[in-house]
């Protein structure tokens, strides 16, 4: 389960182009493989993270849909919350 937590981290950050330690994975369900995660905020980056990998969920040729384990994707959810911080921290 290790080597496949490092490969979905790899994946979704090289698809928007941050450093692994941003992404953290919080939990795995079997099933269909849902995979919960953070993305933390760096006040060096001030695009917007998660509008990039939702728009690379829809788009078959991006990063994000070619990763390794990524590219299997059905989609994509934010919560609220995570939505409300990030927004709320690069406008600070």
């Amino acid at each position: 389960m290790d080597t496949f937590k490092r490969e979905v981290v790899a994946d979704v950050a090289s698809a928007v182009g941050i450093s692994k330690d941003r992404v953290k994975v919080q939990n795995i369900h079997a099933g269909s493989v849902i995979v919960d995660m953070t993305l933390e905020h760096s006040a060096n980056d001030s695009r917007d993270v998660l509008g990039d990998l939702k728009t690379q969920s829809t788009n078959p040729g991006s990063k994000l849909m070619k990763g390794k384990h990524t590219r299997k994707t059905r989609a994509l959810t934010t919560s609220d919350v995570s939505l409300q911080a990030v927004k709320a921290l690069r406008t600070k």
